[in-house]
């Protein structure tokens, strides 16, 4: 566990340098194995449409018990030149232990629809958080998708994603299921393809059995 629980900072540009006078609280923790419940329901609504919805983390617990330490401190400086500022910057950081605490998974509201049309599979999926978090944010998240299984053993997909916590991105990937045997690959890009606004490449893969 590591959360910035306070960070300020000002920076004031000057004609030849710069100041810096800035303050923060950081705490950090490692704990044992938590739990969460999740509940989702499915529907098919008929023989192209089927529609679910999912509530994540309905209740979760996680502790945090061991090497509990909180970090505060202040950084200032004036007459401040880039390139040296090792010496010109006062640090005052100082790390005290802390008490055991507790946290949870965020909860999460999750709508999906998949809709069929000969050899397409189109998807459609609503994600809405409630607080920001590293795995969820108040902004609501659309992921878009279509599958194209002409060729039943090598399914080809693409794919959109607007909000959320990574903003936008695009995706394409193929499946390799021959037989019971699966074997999926996705690549998203953060941002747009441009080598201006990309940030970066996300890639997932499945391996496993179907029956």
């Amino acid at each position: 566990y590591t959360k910035l629980e306070q960070a300020d900072f000002n920076l004031a540009f000057n004609e030849f340098d710069f100041a810096l006078d800035g303050i923060y609280e950081a705490r950090m923790a490692t704990g044992k194995l938590g739990w969460g419940l999740t509940l989702g329901s499915a529907a098919q609504l008929n023989d192209r449409l089927s529609a679910g919805i999912c509530l994540d983390n309905i209740i979760s617990h996680l502790g945090w018990d061991k090497n509990i330490k909180q970090s505060f401190g202040t950084l200032t400086g004036d007459s401040l030149v880039l390139g040296d500022m090792k010496d010109a910057v006062d640090d005052s950081t100082w790390t005290q232990d802390g008490k055991a605490f507790s946290s949870r998974l965020p909860f999460r509201i999750r709508m999906g629809a998949k809709y069929k049309e000969g050899d397409f599979v189109m998807t459609a999926d609503y994600v809405q958080g409630f607080r920001n978090t590293g795995w969820a944010r108040t902004r609501p998240q659309l992921n878009i998708g279509t599958e194209w299984r002409k060729v039943p053993w090598l399914p080809l997909r693409l794919g959109v994603l607007l909000g959320g916590r990574l903003g936008y991105g695009s995706s394409f990937g193929l499946g390799l299921r021959p037989g019971g045997f699966v074997w999926d690959i996705a690549i998203m890009n953060r941002g747009f393809i441009t080598s201006g606004s990309s940030k970066g490449l996300l890639i997932s893969t499945e391996f496993g059995l179907e029956f």
